[in-house]
């Protein structure tokens, strides 16, 4: 049977204003059969496939079959520079920030081979005058030299992903699976991802806490290779505390963290 992405789509978005209210439901159950298209889960949404249903991704940004995807908000620059380890950053503003939220550090140094920006999500504890105190010690140097700067995020936090297939068509080479992009607390269990060109199975990018499992992800498009052309599990742009159990790939290029 035919299943339609715009009618899973709005009951996601229905499921994510319950998450927020706190009243409803908040998790959709998507039967057997087959879509075309791509899907966006909001926060604290768990996204229930059978094992029985194929999605086909005509190929999106970043390759998401499947997003899981925060938003960027106000930013400042930083007025010093912030030092590994170190909790505290001094900022030019503070105007739009609040204990509680979660920002990204981040400067312009790019990192392995010029390929990932330096950058980090991190949670507010507090704030006095121009300085702000994290949650955690950084994981390495940002420098005003290099245009450290402080920008606020909200993360898609806690969504879920069960079950189902992701097949991306043979000459399609933008598409992929699951994108993750300043998700945090996310969980994918037993979904399966075929047929990716350049792109990745499940990309995880500019995200925190992220757990995989029972995932499988095969058969890029180069046959010609012993390794095919695609990526399995892409871990980069300063993703953090990412966690694979029982995950597997065939026929792929490789998986970069």
């Amino acid at each position: 049977d035919t299943v339609s992405v715009a009618a899973i789509q709005a009951e996601l978005d229905a499921a994510g204003a319950n998450a927020i209210s706190g009243s409803g439901s908040t998790e959709v159950y998507v039967p057997r059969g087959s879509a075309t298209g791509s899907l966006a889960v909001p926060s604290g949404v768990r996204l229930i496939m059978s094992e029985q249903f194929t999605m086909t991704t005509p190929g999106t940004a970043f390759g998401a079959g499947i997003s899981m995807v925060g938003t960027e908000g106000a930013s400042t620059d930083l007025t010093a520079d912030a030092s590994k380890y170190g909790k505290v950053v001094a900022v030019t503003s503070t105007t739009g920030f609040a204990v509680g939220n979660w920002v990204m550090i981040r400067d312009n140094d790019y990192v392995n081979g010029g390929v990932a920006p330096n950058l980090e999500l991190a949670k507010i504890i507090s704030i006095s005058s121009l300085n702000v105190t994290l949650d955690r010690g950084l994981f390495t140097d940002y420098t005003v030299a290099n245009g450290a700067r402080m920008v606020l995020v909200t993360p898609c936090e806690k969504a879920r992903i069960e079950g189902g297939v992701i097949q991306v068509p043979t000459g399609v080479s933008t598409g992929g699976g699951i994108l993750f992009d300043l998700a945090v607390g996310a969980r994918v269990d037993g979904t399966k991802v075929y047929g990716m060109s350049d792109l990745a199975g499940f990309a995880l990018r500019r995200s925190q806490a992220v757990a995989l499992e029972d995932c499988y992800v095969a058969d890029g498009q180069d046959q010609t290779s012993v390794a095919g052309k695609a990526y399995g599990y892409a871990v980069y742009d300063g993703s953090s505390d990412v966690y694979l159990t029982r995950c597997d790939q065939y026929n792929l290029r490789e998986s970069p963290v």
